[in-house]
């Protein structure tokens, strides 16, 4: 008797014109034995669109010289399928043999999930179709129900999810296990709940999205806050001792609190956020503080709206241990979301850049620098920070 298939079955649409992407993507995907992966191939960017839209696909997958238009300036494919609302949640992955940073940058500005330069191995191309395609599959998340700016916001943010969690090397499904190389799936899922109250809240969306058109470096990093955050406060929480509903909302409110660390930014503008050279200290408290006395004026609008989690981390997350902070409290006056935020933000306006343009530090110089200000932050969540939240993340 024939034994039943068990391995979870994904749908992808493989477009390509190129025989030396060909000879790379199509042996590695029929090679995936934990994998049932339906592949539907096209060779053009109008017939891809029409089945995108017909069918139910767990990934994009394009040569990005079938997704370039015909005058060559743009990724056309990946556009029209970010701009179309029943497409909002697409995985897409861009593959592509030459290399050119312009292919790169073009690519990132569109939102895309992962970039895959040839040559590449077959495990790079197989993990690239199970980390893009399993990390949103299967969420019954109604896609139709949420606003443009909510679902792009949310499909954003599960993609940072699934790049910040890089550790685990397998999960679970109804069928089996699957290996994933360098996905942690089960931290992304933990967080699902959380981004979807957030991303369900209109108000909330409308404040990121206003940031991401002002100040698209600062919105990138406030996913990263978010996510950053809520990994960090589920690791010194006796998550055990609150009910599931409560719990839920409890996370929603700190993912939501993460994203909006940086509104502030929104409307920040003036000679510091344009110098060109570094900024001192003062400067870098300068704009912090700014940042906190911009989102006090949002939180205020409507102060009833916004939970009591979310005003610790948004309004305190400037403050300092040693009493530096613009209003001055120790270590034992500052909520303990506030401290963690302090942390978070600290770390990655280092490897990131408090702006775009500034130089960045890398992980282990930004450790250091943390380490020598130690009296700032509050040391033994640093050493959680450091020890537990950054490794499961890969310290991006």
């Amino acid at each position: 008797m024939k034994r039943a298939d068990k391995r979870l079955s994904l749908k992808l649409l493989y477009v390509h014109n190129d025989s030396l992407v060909q000879n790379v993507v199509s042996p590695a995907v029929n090679a995936m034995d934990d994998l049932s992966v339906g592949v539907e191939i096209d060779r053009a960017a109008e017939n891809a669109m029409e089945r995108l839209k017909v069918g139910k696909f767990s990934l994009l997958f394009t040569d990005i010289d079938v997704a370039r238009d015909a005058e060559g300036d743009g990724l056309s494919l990946v556009r029209e399928v970010r701009g179309e609302s029943g497409l909002f949640h697409l995985p897409v992955s861009i593959i592509s043999a030459s290399g050119l940073e312009a292919d790169v940058d073009a690519a990132l500005a569109l939102d895309i999930d992962d970039y895959v330069k040839l040559p590449a191995s077959m495990r790079r191309v197989q993990n690239t179709v199970r980390r893009w395609a399993l990390a949103f599959e299967g969420q019954n998340i109604d896609w139709s129900a949420l606003s443009p700016h909510q679902a792009k916001l949310l499909r954003k943010s599960l993609s940072t999810c699934v790049r910040i969690f890089s550790k685990a090397q397998s999960i679970r499904h109804p069928g089996g296990t699957v290996e994933v190389g360098s996905l942690d799936f089960a931290m992304v899922k933990s967080n699902w709940h959380a981004l979807l109250q957030a991303h369900n809240d209109e108000r909330v969306s409308h404040v990121v999205a206003d940031l991401q058109g002002k100040d698209l470096h600062r919105y990138r990093i406030s996913l990263k806050v978010a996510v950053y955050l809520t990994d960090f406060f589920v690791r010194v929480t006796d998550t055990g001792a609150y009910e599931q509903a409560a719990l839920i909302n409890l996370l929603g409110d700190v993912f939501t609190g993460g994203l909006l660390s940086c509104a502030g930014f929104s409307n920040l503008s003036g000679p510091l956020l344009e110098k060109p050279k570094p900024l001192n200290e003062e400067e870098r408290y300068n704009i912090e503080e700014t940042n906190v006395a911009e989102i006090r004026k949002v939180l205020e609008k409507q102060p009833e709206d916004y939970p009591e989690v979310v005003k610790q981390i948004c309004l305190y997350q400037a403050e300092k241990c040693d009493g530096s902070g613009p209003m001055q409290l120790r270590r034992e006056e500052i909520p303990q979301l506030a401290l963690m935020t302090s942390i978070v933000r600290a770390y990655l306006d280092l490897v990131h850049g408090v702006r775009s343009h500034d130089t960045k530090l890398s992980k282990k110089q930004a450790i250091v620098y943390l380490k020598e200000r130690s009296h700032k932050f509050d040391r033994e969540l640093l050493e959680i920070f450091i020890h537990q939240v950054l490794p499961s993340s890969g310290g991006q």
